[in-house]
Order: structure tokens, then C-alpha cells, then sequence
């Protein structure tokens, strides 16, 4: 049997969260050495120095809004409010947005590629204001902000690139209709010919001679990631984008990950491509999946399942399980990559429970293309899901190790007798009394396919089932669960294999 594992994404909403979470969307823009002048020059408690900033704001907004205004005043009243919104967690957006500046502060970010400096502290300040809510962003967008920002995507400055792909990445984060915008207005297109660009000469380089400010080693890695976290957010959420625009975007990630040694790129853009291919293969089309295949990316996912990080095996294995349920020469084509069986059974013994899950999720898809892998004495998956079925701490994780000892059965009756001897039936006992209803039909099923190969009156059988008083747990079943499916397969059981 081969399904889908839906649940998985149906908690997937657009938020704001912290980088190193899968669910990332939205994010605010603060350096290193903005933190350190901010513990060094001042002795002003950050909350006196906030009041004290918005308190001054009309003066601010005056000085922007005159055009006779010197060039350094301008500079110094865009890096006020820049610092105000990054002193703190709970950034005063709409105070900012309340003065009505933010059409004049687009002018300015569009108007002002003679000076790069004056640019990198607008566009950094229009940054945070698009990581906001809704409604703050919507006052952004109504001002046609994105047209800009994807301009400056050609900028000769990195930190002015980079700043924009990270504003678009916000922007399309806030919700599917300014991802729709977004990718109407062209931002995968501008972005393609960037990701080989950036991928060779990475945005964020020390002591570059092209680079506005200087960053520490830390810091560059987490910039580096944020090309595939504003490309992962424009393909993210449902519906789903075009083909065209998945196709665009694929293009992308692949580039990312097969240009450049995995030593190279840092854990989170590696995880944040692997989220983007999930995204893409988690389709009932099989055309989106084959995106991910045709771009030869398969075999780079297949090694990723034995990446050291989970926040990486996770979304691998959750894109190979994706594919797993695709059309049957998709299925093959997963199934032929050397490694996959292995690499899927290392992720049985992973201490997170969403990797389990999905692991033999996967597993269960693939066990008919692969029964001879399986299979070998070599391979543990067998005794791992017996085990699993029965010990493993979580419900829904023992569910999924029962699927698979279902299909293994399912897929070759030959497996009955192993399975037994190997305490198959003492494990499934267990799923017999799970509160979820589907964790017990599907005991109940592999018990009646046991049942129908091997005769039930073998002395292990009726030992079993004395011990586990088998007979009065199926009877309790037929007699008082409430739903009739469950009731009548108890029943069959055992009228057809038990009465005696």
C-alpha cells in the first residue's frame, strides 16, 4: 500500500520564526556589529534609548521628507530608524509606518544607485519593516516596493543584493498572495541568473573590496543561506505555484547544491534547499516530482540522508518519501539509487521521532521495488520495525513500523514465517490497544494475513494466543468499539481462524 503523508504539512502556516526553524518565513536584518556598538557606545537601557527615538520621529521624518536636506542628516536619520528597528525582539514597525514615510523611503532606495551607502541603510531599514504583519507589509507593497527591490537585485553591491533577495524573501513570506505577486513580478526570473553568481562570489565575503560592511565568519554563514530561504519562500504554501515557476525554482536549488561542495555550503542552506524540494515533490502531480528527478538531484538527496544534522535528514528524507509516491517508474527510479534501502534503515535509530516516522513512511512505499534489499541478511530493517512496532516510544511511529511489516507481507507471503519466528506477532499485539483506531484495523489486518498463510493451530500460535489472551481482546473489540470496521474484522478473526 502507498499513501501520502499529508498530515506532516498541515500545520504549515505562514510566520515568523527563528532561522534554524523548517517553518521560517518572515525575519529581521541585524550585523554582529550592530549588537557590539550597541553594548559599547552606550550605557542607555535599550528600551529608554527606543522611547527616546520614537519620541523624536516627526523630526526624522522632517528631515527625510525635505529635499533641502544635507546629505549626512539624511544618512543619519535613515540609520536611527534602521537601529530602532533592530534593538530589540519587538521591533515598533508600525510607529515607523504610522509617520507615513515608507513611500518616501522607496523613493530614496530607488533613487539613490549613485550612493551605495545611503542605499544598503534604506534598503536594510525597508528590510525589517517587510518582516512584519500583514497589514505592515501590505502598506510596503501598496507602494510598490517589490518592483524595486528586484531591481536592485542587478545592483553591482552584494550587500544591496543581498538585502533584496532578503526583503523579497519577507515579502513572499507573509501570506500565498504576495508569494503569487512576487513571482508575478518576476523575482524568479531576476534571481535565476543570480544563483550561480552568488553561489562563486558569495554575497557576504570578508574583507571584500565590493562589500559595504564587514561581517564575522558567523554571520556570513547565516547570509549565505538566505538566496534558498527567499527561494523556498516563494514556492512554499497552497495552492502551489505554476509548473513553470516550481520548474524556475528547482533550477535554482539544484544549482545550489550540485555546484558546490557539500564542505562549502553552510547546514542551513543545505536544509533550506532540501524544505524547497519537499515543497515542490509534496504534490498529487506527478510532474512536480519529476522536476526534482529530471534535475539529477536524487542522488545528492539519497547521501543527505546520512547528513550529521537532523535539520538536514529531515527534509532529505522527507523529499525521498515524497517521491516514493509517485507514479510506479518514479518509484523505480528511487528504488535503483544503491543506497537508499541503507541509508533510510540509519534513520530508524534516529532519537527524532519525525525522522522515524518518515523514514519507515518511505520504506513502506518503496517495499515492493526493493523485497530483495530487504530482505538480505545484511539488512536490519526487519528486526528494526519488529522491534520498532512494539518498543518504540512514539504512537504514530509504531503505526508506520506496522505499515511496513503489513506491506512486507502484503508484497511476499514467503516473509510470513520469518516474520513470526522473530516475535511478529507478540510486537503488533501492541497496536492492538492504541487509543487511534487506525493503529488497531491495522493490527488486526496483519494478524488476519498471518492467520490465512500460516494454519492457527500451530503450538506457538495457541500459545500466543493463551498467553495474551488474543480470543477475549478481539471479542471486547466485537462487542463494544464503536466503529463497525473494526468490530466485524475482530469478529472474522475469530469465527474464520479462532473458534476453537
Amino acid at each position: 500500500m502507498m499513501y501520502n503523508l499529508n498530515e506532516s504539512f498541515d500545520s504549515l502556516q505562514f510566520s515568523t520564526l527563528s532561522l534554524s526553524d523548517h517553518q521560517l518565513h518572515k525575519f529581521h536584518y541585524q550585523t554582529f556589529i550592530d549588537q557590539q556598538q550597541q553594548q559599547q557606545q552606550s550605557d542607555t537601557p535599550q528600551s529608554t534609548a527606543k522611547l527616546n527615538i520614537i519620541e523624536n520621529l516627526k523630526y526624522i521624518v522632517k528631515i527625510l521628507s525635505d529635499d533641502q536636506s544635507t546629505f549626512d542628516d539624511v544618512l543619519s536619520s535613515v540609520r536611527l530608524i534602521r537601529k530602532l528597528l533592530s534593538i530589540d525582539n519587538d521591533p515598533p514597525i508600525d510607529h515607523i509606518l504610522a509617520t507615513g514615510i515608507s513611500p518616501r523611503l522607496i523613493y530614496l532606495l530607488n533613487n539613490s544607485d549613485d550612493n551605495f551607502i545611503l542605499q544598503f541603510e534604506i534598503s536594510w531599514t525597508l528590510t525589517n519593516l517587510c518582516s512584519g504583519t500583514f497589514e505592515q507589509t501590505q502598506v510596503l507593497v501598496n507602494n510598490n516596493i517589490l518592483p524595486v527591490f528586484i531591481r536592485l537585485l542587478s545592483s553591482p553591491q552584494r550587500d544591496i543584493r543581498e538585502q533584496s533577495i532578503w526583503a523579497l524573501g519577507n515579502i513572499a513570506g507573509t501570506c500565498v498572495f504576495y508569494r503569487d505577486l512576487s513571482l508575478g513580478n518576476g523575482v524568479l526570473e531576476a534571481l535565476l541568473p543570480l544563483a550561480s553568481r552568488e553561489l562563486h562570489h558569495p554575497i557576504y565575503t570578508n574583507n571584500s573590496n565590493n562589500s559595504i560592511i564587514n561581517n564575522n565568519s558567523s554571520k556570513s554563514n547565516k547570509s549565505s543561506s538566505i538566496f534558498s530561504w527567499t527561494i523556498t519562500n516563494l514556492i512554499r504554501g497552497s495552492p502551489k505555484p505554476s509548473l513553470y515557476h516550481l520548474k524556475l525554482a528547482t533550477s535554482i536549488l539544484s544549482t545550489i547544491i550540485q555546484e558546490k561542495r557539500e564542505s562549502e555550503i553552510p547546514e542551513e542552506e543545505i536544509a533550506q534547499c532540501c524544505w524547497g524540494m519537499s515543497f515542490i515533490t509534496q504534490s498529487d502531480s506527478d510532474e512536480h516530482i519529476q522536476l526534482v528527478i529530471d534535475a539529477n538531484n536524487l542522488p545528492y538527496l539519497v547521501h543527505l540522508l546520512c547528513h550529521p544534522s537532523t535539520k538536514v535528514q529531515y527534509p532529505a528524507v522527507l523529499t525521498i518519501g515524497n517521491i516514493s509516491t509517485g507514479n510506479k517508474e518514479q518509484s523505480l527510479h528511487l528504488s535503483s539509487m544503491p543506497s537508499v534501502i541503507h541509508n533510510l534503515s540509519q534513520l530508524l535509530r534516529s532519537p527524532e521521532s519525525s525522522i522515524r516516522r518518515v523514514a519507515c513512511w518511505t520504506i513502506s512505499n518503496l517495499v515492493e521495488d526493493n523485497l530483495m534489499a530487504i530482505t538480505q541478511p545484511s539488512c536490519t530493517i526487519i528486526p528494526l520495525m519488529i522491534d520498532m512496532v512494539e518498543n518504540d516510544p512514539s504512537p504514530i511511529v509504531r503505526q508506520e513500523a506496522g505499515w511496513v511489516i503489513s506491506n512486507l507481507i502484503e508484497s511476499n507471503t514467503d516473509l510470513i514465517e520469518e516474520m513470526v519466528n522473530r516475535g511478529c506477532l507478540n510486537s503488533v499485539y501492541k497496536l492492538i490497544y492504541e487509543p487511534d483506531s487506525k493503529s488497531i484495523q491495522l493490527a488486526l489486518n496483519i494478524y488476519k494475513q498471518i492467520f490465512t498463510f500460516l494454519p492457527p493451530d500451530r503450538a506457538e500460535f495457541k500459545q500466543f494466543c493463551k498467553d495474551y489472551q488474543l480470543v477475549t481482546r478481539l471479542r471486547e473489540l466485537t462487542s463494544h468499539h464503536p466503529e463497525h470496521e473494526i468490530s466485524f474484522l475482530a469478529s472474522n478473526i475469530v469465527n474464520k481462524f479462532l473458534t476453537n
